[in-house]
């Protein structure tokens, strides 16, 4: 969540960081959970734009793309267990292994 409160084109200032909080939350959105999506919640990026009126989501989607690139090394199996179960209760078929 400090990563919101760094400088950049996309920094969020602590009150309006509850704002935010609040508006990812009315659209029936786990703010944590939508944070760990950053580059792909539409409700998040909805909700910047509501506090931040400018551009589209996708604008602000390939921002925080920009500003925070994925750097994943590894992957640990608990998260691993939690990203197949998001993509299960949504009625997603399984991935096919390899």
């Amino acid at each position: 969540m400090t990563a919101l409160m760094n400088p950049g084109p996309l920094a969020i200032p602590p009150p309006a960081l509850e704002d935010l909080r609040g508006r990812v939350t009315s659209a029936g959105k786990e703010f944590l959970a939508e944070l760990g999506r950053i580059d792909t919640s539409r409700a998040l990026h909805e909700a910047y734009l509501a506090c931040y009126p400018h551009g589209s989501a996708a604008a602000v989607a390939q921002a925080l793309r920009a500003q925070y690139p994925d750097k994943v090394d590894d992957i640990r199996i608990a998260e691993m267990l939690a990203i197949a179960g998001r993509a299960l209760e949504r009625g997603r078929p399984a991935p096919a292994l390899a």
